[in-house]
């Protein structure tokens, strides 16, 4: 049976998941009757006595069995419920959605790849988040080991009366959105849907993925909260998944500090810096000593890759960054829309963190 499409279809181990819960991936939507943590959305069987408030995964428990498969925590000897947010939770790594103790839903996330560096970055994230934003401008993520695994834990951030709407649904939802999304076509899409605060966030995201190096900002990792009665905008959506950060991909070739990809507007870190317009919300004198809070939360890793020289240059990296940003604090914005002042821009920002990389002794390639 066909499984593109799913959101379970780009996990990592798929085949291996299949044998381990004893489902095909595509019966799974139709058990959970699409319930899922991202939305109020759902589908009831023909035949079936089932109501939203009966059967959605906001205000109704359910086991952590098929979840503890998806997340990599443990086999399946018995074949486990289908019932749970874990059966449609999206994206690459392996991950489970959990109810804790006080009734918030978990999500639980691992690592992927030989350093498994992911959840370490989510952490170190949200420590940065924490110097820089006020509470619920951001998810929170912790740390927790699960056997022999790290996982990066982080509460729910929406509820039963709302829905997390991605800035890709309201770029194509808008019929003046052309086919290609800038910052301009993508910020008057947010405007004609009420959702202009999101303008503003833009400015940090850029700057702060900058900083970590994510190179998954893609334009469903960010958008707004809708409230599901009368799908009015309430709120930008708060950040979060930054876990692709920190040249955590990094160890079967050097790796340039310079040329970090970025996401999802242009190619790399630097030209999407380029187009912040306001730095104003960036005060630098609250991220004094983070490169060493940065390396000391990257020394928890346990992988042989994660070794003094790659903490030592991820501290530099994050640092160089930071100073980078103080800089252009004191320059004038470029029009979002020029693009040559817009490379101009981002070669001056590519020959600072230079320099500042070269004088902490590290240089700019990672060699591994």
């Amino acid at each position: 049976m066909e499984t593109a499409g799913h959101p379970l279809s780009s996990r990592f181990n798929l085949k291996w998941t299949k044998r381990q819960i004893g489902y095909e991936i595509s019966q799974l939507t139709t058990a959970t009757c699409a319930f899922s943590l991202t939305d109020q959305y759902w589908a009831r069987p023909t035949g079936r006595d089932l109501t939203w408030e009966t059967g959605n995964f906001f205000l109704n428990d359910f086991d952590d069995g098929i979840g503890l498969v998806l997340a990599g925590m443990s086999g399946a000897p018995d074949l486990p419920s289908p019932c749970s947010p874990s059966s449609t939770v999206d994206g690459n790594l392996p991950k489970m959605w959990h109810v804790a103790p006080d009734g918030t839903r978990e999500l639980f996330k691992a690592g992927s790849g030989v350093i498994r560096q992911e959840p370490f970055n989510e952490v170190v994230a949200t420590r940065l988040y924490e110097r820089l934003l006020q509470e619920g401008q951001f998810v929170p993520y912790r740390l927790e080991r699960r056997g022999e695994s790290h996982y990066s834990v982080c509460p729910c951030f929406i509820d039963a009366e709302h829905e997390f709407v991605t800035a890709r649904d309201l770029f194509w939802a808008d019929p003046s959105s052309h086919a290609t999304p800038s910052f301009a076509t993508l910020t008057q899409a947010a405007e004609n849907q009420g959702a202009s605060d999101l303008i503003a966030q833009l400015s940090q995201i850029f700057t702060l993925d900058y900083i970590l190096g994510n190179v998954d900002r893609h334009l469903s990792n960010f958008g707004i909260i809708r409230r599901q009665s009368d799908m009015s905008f309430e709120r930008c959506a708060p950040i979060f998944d930054t876990g692709l950060s920190l040249l955590c991909h990094g160890q079967d070739g050097d790796v340039d500090a310079i040329k970090v990809p970025a996401n999802p507007l242009l190619g790399r870190q630097s030209q999407q810096l380029a187009l912040v317009q306001d730095l104003t919300w960036f005060d630098e004198g609250r991220l004094q000593g983070f490169g060493e809070e940065v390396m000391e939360i990257l020394r928890q890793c346990p992988s042989r890759y994660m070794d003094r020289e790659r903490i030592a240059f991820i501290g530099a990296l994050v640092s160089s960054g930071i100073q980078v940003v103080a800089e252009l604090k004191t320059t004038d914005p470029v029009d979002p829309d020029d693009i040559a002042a817009i490379d101009r821009r981002a070669q001056l920002i590519d020959a600072m963190r230079t320099r500042l990389m070269r004088e902490a002794g590290t240089g700019t390639r990672l060699h591994v």
